[in-house]
């Protein structure tokens, strides 16, 4: 339970440090969020609990989601006030963030400009992506948790 509330502190200071009043820079987003994953996926793996760490790295990548893409988004209309159907402060871009992740779309702030339209239609295919992979480890998990007599296999099978 801890380890999630270090990591999204860990991602608010991150996120404060680099204001999105400064340039965008997405390496920076990309390094982190690939090093959770990486983390994640090693720390699952030798976990005594897997269900457990599953979770925390299922509530961490989600916060590192919402916070790269609400930065993104700040940026974007910072730079181009066009870029959105109205400014967006940090809050609001949280907001159209979590409804994109959600698929809810209530539809009150829309991407107008290209810039905009492109990174919405990357971050619905990222979270698609990264939501069924985080069911599949959680599904894997709760399996090993149900059976925990068997060995667990160092790499998981091809399903093809």
């Amino acid at each position: 339970l801890l380890h999630p509330l270090v990591g999204t502190n860990f991602i608010r200071v991150v996120q404060r440090v680099l204001s999105p009043d400064a340039p965008l820079n997405p390496w920076l987003a990309a390094v982190l969020f690939v090093g959770v994953m990486i983390a994640a996926v090693s720390r699952l793996a030798h976990s005594r609990r897997p269900l457990v760490a599953g979770l925390s790295f299922t509530v961490v990548l989600a916060t590192i989601l919402v916070l790269s893409y609400s930065w993104l988004y700040v940026s974007l209309s910072v730079s181009d006030g066009n870029s959105f159907t109205e400014r967006l402060t940090k809050v609001s871009a949280a907001y159209f963030t979590v409804t994109v992740l959600s698929t809810v779309g209530f539809g009150d702030i829309n991407a107008t400009g290209q810039a905009a339209r492109l990174a919405v239609s990357i971050q619905i295919l990222i979270d698609f992506t990264v939501l069924a992979v985080a069911v599949r480890l959680l599904v894997n998990a709760a399996r090993q948790r149900v059976m925990p007599g068997q060995p667990r296999p160092a790499r998981p099978p091809d399903q093809g």
